[in-house]
């Protein structure tokens, strides 16, 4: 927990831009809110990847927005059950049925349509608010946290290596 917190606070602090962050963040969400085994997060990896986010803020908003939807799975079932029976798009569902790739995306699970609707929804919202957090981190918070003792304290070498060396940092 204290290295993760630690690797936080080095990628805030960091030169990284702030939409890089950003973006980190939010592929995070959508990986996280969408069930793990699904080709679409497949896609989401790899865009990660290719886009360089910090991989870091990627994995622990994954496991923050893991627990988050394991809460929210009556909403994505409720949320997918209402677009798949919507008679509007059954021709649209039938022709993805039929089709052999599509079906293999498992668009026809409700958790997983309702998860990934939601989550694309959510995307753009969460990257400006992760991005509008990091610089008011960067603007307010920053200069003073790096004069608190436990920040000077952590900052020294010795004690980032034993959480290293311990796995505290994995």
């Amino acid at each position: 927990m204290l290295g993760t917190l630690i690797k936080i606070l080095k990628v805030l602090n960091s030169e990284t831009g702030p939409w890089q962050l950003a973006f980190g963040v939010s592929l995070g969400m959508l990986f996280g809110l969408t069930p793990l085994l699904s080709l679409h997060n497949l896609i989401v990896v790899l865009i990660a990847l290719w886009c360089r986010v910090n991989l870091s803020l990627f994995f622990v908003s994954f496991g923050l927005f893991s627990a988050i939807a394991y809460l929210l799975d009556p909403v994505f079932h409720q949320t997918g059950y209402a677009v798949l029976n919507s008679n509007a798009l059954l021709p649209l569902w039938t022709d993805w049925y039929n089709d052999a790739f599509l079906r293999w995306t498992r668009f026809n699970n409700t958790v997983v349509i309702g998860s990934l609707l939601i989550a694309l929804l959510a995307l753009l919202p969460m990257t400006l608010l992760a991005r509008f957090g990091v610089r008011y981190y960067r603007q307010h918070w920053q200069a003073k946290l790096e004069k608190t003792p436990l920040m000077k304290w952590l900052q020294t070498t010795r004690v980032t290596e034993a959480f290293t060396r311990l796995g505290g940092s994995s």
